[in-house]
């Protein structure tokens, strides 16, 4: 995140993923890089954290724009044509659900 408007994001994500996941990741040995919790960076940290991680094996929950300037650098840093898909998911005020997907920049 980057803007104070974000956190509700971050906080969200965060507490479904404790509460649905994080047993399943641990167990999986998916968090022993990251001290075995969730990490939160803004966007500037998360630039360089990319470049650190040459091998794989992460995933981003980003807002729109974050996520589209990482994916960017994730393909050139590792030198791919950028096949990856967006999905972005949520629920409209009246409750509908939104479902667009598409692909990323890179």
């Amino acid at each position: 995140t980057v803007f104070k408007w974000q956190e509700g994001f971050w906080q969200r994500m965060k507490k479904v993923f404790d509460e649905h996941y994080k047993e399943k990741y641990l167990a999986a040995g998916l968090l022993k890089t990251t001290g075995n919790d969730l990490m939160h960076l803004i966007s500037d940290a998360a630039t360089m954290q990319i470049i650190r991680w040459t091998g794989g094996g992460f995933g981003m929950a980003c807002h729109n724009y974050d996520g589209d300037m990482l994916t960017d650098e994730v393909a050139q840093v590792h030198r791919s044509p950028g096949f990856i898909t967006s999905n972005l998911i949520g629920k409209s005020a009246d409750g509908t659900l939104i479902k667009e997907f598409e692909a990323s920049h890179g």
